[in-house]
């Protein structure tokens, strides 16, 4: 979900999804920070304190190198890390279309002693715009099934060019209130198209019908691919 305030980025006023950021940031610490073997020795490390958490006791380890700080809980007992909690995290920004830097929260859960991504939060602000891009994972399943590189992309660019279903029925049955839906509806009538026939011209379409870049173009294979792990989850 996105959760932006004081929007303002060269006279724009949307902002395209930005799930894919989140773990393009967790990427990068993988290859690019402390994560990476390469790079580890790098980094300054220091034990700050300790807390328990369901009975186990964690370790808080502060970090720091160039522009990036911050401090890792990890369980004593195994040595996994709980979280990573950090500043200078590089952020690929879909708003202004370049990577700043922000703050990032990358939480773990582990099945058979080996770890799986369960949150990433970041945020950023620059200039009038602040930025909150949170990523949750609801369930972990990894076994079951496969995918190609073209699924793979093809998933991708779903998120910025998303397929379209429109149920009124199911929209009724959430009972949002205090909306001024006549007004709502004016404002974004197009050409005496009221918003309900909009709705229906659009549904089940793709968001952006030709788009110009060529891996939005390739989500046809997106469809597909999610009705096949609908029958695994």
């Amino acid at each position: 979900m996105q959760k932006y305030a004081n929007l303002y980025n060269q006279g724009k006023k949307d902002v395209r999804p930005g799930g894919n950021s989140c773990l393009n940031t967790f990427r990068r610490i993988e290859v690019y920070g402390f994560l990476a073997k390469n790079v580890f020795k790098k980094y300054s490390f220091k034990l700050d304190s300790s807390y328990i958490f369901n009975g186990r006791e964690v370790y808080r380890v502060s970090f720091e190198y160039n522009k990036n700080k911050g401090s890792i809980d990890i369980f004593s007992d195994k040595m996994h890390i709980k979280n990573i909690n950090m500043s200078g995290a590089i952020i690929f920004s879909f708003a202004l279309n370049e990577r700043v830097r922000g703050r990032a929260n990358v939480n773990f859960v582990y099945f058979n002693n080996q770890p799986y991504l369960s949150s990433i939060m970041t945020y950023y602000k620059k200039g009038k715009l602040e930025y909150y891009n949170n990523l949750l994972v609801l369930m972990q399943k990894t076994k079951g099934f496969k995918y190609s590189k073209s699924e793979y992309w093809a998933i991708s660019g779903s998120e910025d060019n998303p397929f379209i279903k429109y149920y009124p029925a199911k929209w009724k049955s959430y009972k949002i209130g205090n909306l001024n839906r006549k007004q709502i509806e004016k404002d974004l009538a197009t050409e005496g198209i009221s918003l309900e026939q909009q709705f229906k011209n659009n549904a089940n379409k793709y968001f952006v019908d030709k788009p110009d870049n060529e891996d939005l173009r390739s989500n046809s294979d997106a469809e597909k691919f999610i009705k096949k792990l609908e029958k695994l989850f």
